[in-house]
């Protein structure tokens, strides 16, 4: 069945227009192999002729490209020379590779002598005919002596390119162990802190507190891997740093481990942004629920029992007001650390101003995010009721490391250590030791 859209009136069965545009035959995929209705024809053929013909020779193919399931069958269109371009640029919508200016990906249009014919089916995406006459089979060329256009359009290759070898594009290698050890940090902190805030209380006094599951004992764990994850972002530098210190060169190589360690850090401090997002957007939704609203109304009624006038503790208030503040900061200075990652931001930023942002707006915002953690901890160190089946609370082993972290970027700016290691990094080989004859 052939299908007229044409722009152009039709000319007849026995006298075809030659600037007509024709699909025929059974092409591409089985799951395109859907054929068009007589009634939608008819619909399309009569809203052709009840508009502007230019603008809807344009829309009717567009529709054409967009509507997969009907792209093996033919929109019969007449097509000017302005026409045709709309045909390319319709195809480079399609197929996001073919742009201005790349010729190996671009729609190729070819010219033949012949009434018939399909491009080779070597060509990637589907084979579109530009004239009237029926088609030849798919993957040949038929002489004759009326002058035929021919257009490859890859309509198919955004999906999947025929010649991509799937095994050759791995996916996300550079995340992959990023993600892995997210992942097990995010388990291993949900499970300790479900052990601490629901399973024991559980236990103990029968209380059933499964509602903290969803948002509490989440936004425990969410801060605790995001600052892991930050700590282990500049933990490799200091290693390799203590490793040039002992050896006293540059040129010998790093561990396999410490090279791989070294070259995922962009994504761990990625993960770690976005895990300190999270428990951002987590902590903002804690008055929104519901069982803080029956608590807020449970202390009121304490209050009024317990006849007090006034609940205002001033260890607490402050304790509030200055974690949430170096909170605030900490994931400020740790968002500027992230966008500066941005390759378009990379490229507008120098050498120096880059490893300025990374460097000390890195250790900033860990320091802030750590100060963060040891206020919101506040006097619940000394306190026995705080280390539930002799666990310590959570925010002490969340600081643990990022406090070594720290305390190890101290030492490295002790003034011997840092003239050494600016002298190993500038070339110069510390390690050799010319002794003198005649020296004991």
């Amino acid at each position: 069945m052939t299908c007229n859209f044409g722009a152009f009136p039709e000319s007849g069965h026995g006298a075809p227009h030659s600037s007509q545009i024709g699909y025929a035959g059974d092409i591409g995929p089985p799951f395109f192999n859907t054929h068009w209705s007589s009634h939608k024809c008819q619909k399309l053929r009569n809203d052709r002729d009840s508009l502007g013909h230019p603008v809807l020779n344009k829309v009717l193919f567009l529709f054409a490209l967009i509507s997969r399931p009907a792209l093996p069958h033919v929109l019969e269109t007449g097509l000017d020379d302005l026409n045709r371009q709309s045909l390319l640029s319709a195809a480079r919508l399609v197929a996001p590779g073919t742009m201005d200016g790349d010729t190996e990906s671009a729609p190729q249009v070819a010219e033949s002598h012949g009434s018939t014919g399909w491009c080779e089916g070597s060509e990637p995406g589907l084979e579109v005919q530009l004239s009237h006459t029926d088609a030849a089979p798919k993957g040949c060329r038929a002489e004759g002596s009326s002058r035929a256009t021919w257009c490859s359009l890859a309509l198919e290759t955004f999906e999947l390119p025929p010649n991509v070898e799937l095994e050759a594009m791995p996916l996300f290698p550079h995340w992959r162990l990023p993600l892995k050890l997210g992942a097990a940090l995010l388990a291993a902190t949900f499970l300790y802190t479900l052990l601490r805030e629901v399973v024991h209380p559980s236990i103990s006094k029968g209380w059933r507190d499964l509602y903290k599951i969803p948002v509490l004992v989440v936004n425990k764990a969410l801060p605790w891997s995001s600052i892991t994850l930050l700590a282990l972002v500049y933990l490799p530098g200091q290693v390799a740093a203590l490793l040039q210190l002992h050896r006293g060169t540059k040129y010998s190589r790093f561990p396999s481990w410490l090279e791989r360690w070294l070259s995922v850090r962009k994504q761990l401090g990625l993960l770690s942004f976005f895990l300190a997002t999270l428990h951002a957007l987590y902590s903002l939704c804690y008055p929104m629920r519901r069982s803080y609203r029956y608590k807020l109304l449970n202390w009121a009624y304490q209050q009024v029992q317990q006849n007090k006038a006034d609940a205002w503790v001033e260890d607490d208030v402050w304790r509030m007001e200055i974690y949430v503040s170096l909170g605030i900061l900490g994931l400020a200075v740790l968002t500027t650390v992230a966008i500066s990652s941005v390759p378009s931001i990379r490229s507008a930023l120098s050498w120096r101003e880059f490893q300025c942002i990374q460097r000390s707006l890195g250790y900033s915002a860990l320091l802030l995010c750590t100060a963060h953690a040891l206020v919101y901890g506040w006097k619940k160190w000394v306190e026995s009721r705080s280390y539930v089946w002799y666990t310590p609370p959570s925010f002490v082993l969340a600081s643990a490391l990022p406090m070594a972290v720290l305390l190890g970027r101290a030492a490295l700016l002790l003034p011997c250590l840092k003239r050494r290691l600016a002298r190993i990094r500038q070339g110069e080989d510390v390690s050799s030791r010319v002794h003198r004859p005649g020296r004991v």
